[in-house]
């Protein structure tokens, strides 16, 4: 009788098991795919759904869509599972690859479409590639961890297939700029000191960030010192932080800005308020971004915000280096003042531009 039960239970304990592991490698393993589709001869256009399936969470993201040079993108739709929609930037649907960006994907868990692509065909037989590809670092979930997806392809067939063109591989893709990026944010003039730079921040790969809402950029909006290393962070390609050891009680392991702050400290960025404190949520001054800047390029040493020269000699580089012309530090007597978004992203794009 006892053995009866010590098999039962262990054979129930191994199920679980199973199941468990199953479920972390689903809930760590997205799958973004491509539909394939098979069309008579004369068919002029084709639409496909792209989906994905064991979502874990993602935060953000960018897919290349690389498809074959004889189709021609006509149209980009919204499908179930995405609460925001997709979009390029610049918009422009004749980029080979077609790269498909978007900020806080909420998409349930459950296998879903989220984008639908309509092709026009050529009037030849033929089997023709669609391919998503990515590169490391191009995907987040909620705690700025990289995840990288399991990526498939597709492949339409026109006709009988006629003579076979080969699905373009699953590979990393030159980032296409465009030579003009379209300006979505209706509060961000073109004239402006900032223009290029918001441009930049939105556009850039990894994105540095995005508008406070779809059409909204908040130039005069102040940054905290969460949002400013994590601007930073991105701007240099999200480096992965060497240790996770966390010195801040108010840095939580689930912050955005945990990976970050980590990265900034271990680089002699910033050595916190205090001890035990990083004060995230406490608004970033002229000085600070500067320093911040100053320290991640010239790596100078750190020096206690109690000593009244700590920002002197990031403000000298900053100032010799034009990153300041014609930004609000010109026009206020004191470093100390709250700095806007519009200046924290100038300064970035002005020293990190290629």
């Amino acid at each position: 009788m006892m053995k009866r039960f010590f098999r039962s239970f262990s054979c129930l304990a191994l199920v679980c098991l199973l199941l468990l592991s199953s479920f972390a490698f689903a809930a760590g393993t997205p799958t973004i795919a491509v539909e394939s589709k098979t069309v008579p001869l004369g068919t002029e256009s084709v639409t496909l759904s792209v989906s994905i399936a064991d979502n874990p969470g993602l935060a953000g993201m960018m897919i290349s869509l690389k498809y074959d040079p004889a189709l021609r993108l006509t149209k980009v739709e919204k499908g179930t599972a995405l609460s925001k929609l997709a979009f390029t930037p610049g918009g422009d649907l004749s980029a080979n690859p077609f790269k498909v960006l978007w900020d806080a994907l909420e998409a349930d868990s459950s296998n879903g479409e989220f984008l639908r692509l309509t092709f026009a065909l050529p009037k030849v037989a033929g089997r023709y590639s669609v391919t998503p590809t990515m590169r490391k670092g191009e995907t987040f979930d909620n705690n700025m961890n990289d995840v990288v997806p399991v990526l498939t392809p597709a492949v339409i067939t026109v006709g009988d297939g006629g003579a076979a063109v080969p699905p373009a591989p699953v590979a990393p893709v030159v980032p296409v700029t465009p030579a003009a990026p379209v300006n979505p944010f209706t509060d961000i003039a073109k004239g402006t000191y900032y223009y290029d730079a918001v441009l930049w921040a939105y556009s850039h790969e990894p994105q540095v960030t995005n508008g406070t809402s779809a059409d909204k950029f908040s130039p005069e909006m102040l940054c905290t010192r969460g949002q400013v290393v994590t601007f930073l962070w991105r701007a240099q390609g999200c480096p992965e932080p060497k240790s996770l050891d966390n010195p801040f009680k108010d840095v939580a392991a689930d912050a955005w800005y945990f990976k970050p702050v980590l990265w900034a400290v271990e680089n002699g960025i910033t050595i916190g308020t205090a001890a035990d404190k990083f004060s995230p949520e406490q608004t970033c001054s002229y000085a600070h971004v500067l320093t911040f800047l100053h320290r991640a390029v010239k790596k100078p040493e750190a020096k206690s915000e109690a000593d009244k020269l700590w920002y002197d000699e990031a403000l000298k580089w900053a100032s010799d280096g034009k990153l300041i012309d014609d930004t609000g530090l010109v026009r206020t007597p004191d470093p100390m003042n709250a700095c806007p978004r519009a200046d924290i992203v100038t300064y970035l794009y002005r020293n990190y531009k290629e």
